[in-house]
């Protein structure tokens, strides 16, 4: 599943709003990408961007606790980034529900075909 939302992210060591893309999504964190690190593991940060929803965008804005910082190498024609890994805090239901729904609606638009090396195999008596 791959998706790129435009938000912003404010906490950490930064003072000012990042722009950065979110990157898998799921009901309890995401993956963002930032052209600088913004905080380090254990800082908690605000995330705000438009979840795609029927009726058009709606605007969120989440705590965030950051989990882990990768430095990737830059890839060709792009600046490099730092991937963030972020664990939601204290999402409200009503948030949480919109967030489950635009990731199952996601797995159903883009299904991804099961990984043999994570299938298990249940061996017959």
């Amino acid at each position: 599943m791959s998706v790129q939302i435009a938000a912003t992210v404010t906490g950490g060591s930064t003072s000012e709003a990042v722009n950065c893309m979110i990157a898998d999504p799921s009901a309890g964190g995401a993956s963002i990408d930032a052209p600088q690190a913004v905080g380090n593991p254990d800082d908690t940060l605000t995330l705000e961007f438009g979840l795609p929803t029927g009726g058009g965008d709606t605007e969120l804005k989440l705590s965030a606790k950051t989990r882990n910082l990768f430095t990737g190498p830059a890839l060709p024609g792009k600046t490099a980034s730092i991937r963030h890994g972020l664990e939601f805090a204290g999402v409200p239901l009503n948030e949480l529900m919109l967030l489950e729904n635009f990731v199952f609606r996601l797995l159903l638009e883009d299904p991804q075909p099961p990984d043999p090396a994570r299938s298990s195999s249940i061996a017959s008596p």
